[in-house]
């Protein structure tokens, strides 16, 4: 998409970024988090957080927005949050990161890599709320 290829030349002209896109070889992907000094999730649309879980498990810590699925796994502990769609709220949240223990992050990660359920068990809570908000606030039908 437009958007992807924006990204991607905004992302090789700066220092220090890299974006992954899809990878499917574990070993690789295991090797690319380790080196990384934290995950930046700009996405507010998900609604599991699969790549804030993937971090967590390999110890890296996580910026996330203040919104949709990664924030659910976020914590004061190993990582900062940010008001989406505000990029000076991300520049403060990386650098509010990039001044804390590194070996501290990793270990407060690792340990909150507990709080990631499986998709299934995350689904089924989510849609036990949606069923209880359902219940609360009736929905219209078209007449």
């Amino acid at each position: 998409s437009c958007a992807w290829r924006s990204v991607r030349r905004a992302a090789a002209r700066a220092t220090g970024v890299f974006i992954a896109g899809i990878e499917h070889n574990r070993r690789s992907l295991a090797r690319r988090l380790a080196s990384a000094d934290a995950l930046v999730h700009g996405g507010a649309a998900e609604t599991f957080g699969l790549v804030v879980a993937e971090a967590l498990c390999s110890g890296l810590p996580v910026i996330v927005p203040d919104r949709g699925g990664a924030v659910d796994l976020a914590h004061p502990a190993y990582g900062e949050t940010y008001r989406y769609g505000r990029v000076d709220d991300l520049a403060d949240a990386m650098r509010r990161l990039v001044v804390r223990d590194r070996e501290g992050l990793s270990v407060a990660a690792r340990a909150g890599a507990h709080r990631v359920r499986t998709p299934e068990q995350h689904f089924t809570a989510l849609f036990g709320i949606y069923a209880s908000l359902e219940e609360s606030v009736p929905l219209r039908r078209a007449a």
